[in-house]
């Protein structure tokens, strides 16, 4: 009875241990060879290149992002971060756009951007600047992902289902010595 009570009780905190949880992942990225919108008029593009970061969380790298926990992005002289960008997870990757027009869309003279990131696949950056009338998107992009790791720490739950074992324990010993 004892090894059997045993057996559940470690099979029970070795599930609370296991649970499955979303790692972080971080992607830098570079874009270039940005190019004007429309074909017929091929405007020099005011940056030549982009370049930024960002850390999500994700049960897998080519899953479905659960969280955006940082964001920088440069296109020039202006600046992105988490705090100025709009966010949508698709299923797979995520679209994010400055505050202007949300993610996924970008007017023209409007010092704005749309960028999609696809791990495994390509990053996308479109822009526009105040006092041009245009639209840019990049034709070339290379990106590098790192899977951020952390010591794990136990939660709450699994220090009580521990206590809650030994006590069990604790009384079945004293009920077999009476």
């Amino acid at each position: 009875m004892l090894k059997r009570l045993t057996g559940g009780i470690a099979a029970a905190l070795l599930l609370c241990v296991a649970s499955a949880q979303a790692a972080d992942y971080r992607v830098d990225f570079q874009v270039s060879g940005f190019k004007y919108f429309m074909p017929d008029d091929q405007l020099a593009a005011p940056f030549a290149s982009a370049y930024g970061s960002a850390v999500f969380s994700a049960d897998a790298l080519d899953a479905h992002w659960t969280a955006l926990k940082d964001f920088n992005l440069v296109i020039g002289d202006q600046h992105y971060t988490l705090a100025d960008i709009a966010y949508e997870s698709g299923a797979f990757g995520a679209t994010m756009g400055g505050t202007l027009y949300g993610a996924g869309a970008v007017f023209s003279n409007s010092n704005d951007f749309s960028m999609g990131i696809y791990p495994g696949a390509h990053v996308s950056v479109t822009y526009a600047t105040l006092g041009t009338y245009g639209i840019w998107y990049n034709t070339s992009s290379s990106q590098h992902y790192t899977e951020l790791t952390a010591a794990p720490v136990p939660e709450l739950e699994t220090y009580a289902m521990l206590a809650a074992g030994l006590g069990l324990l604790g009384a079945v010993a004293r009920r077999r010595k009476a």
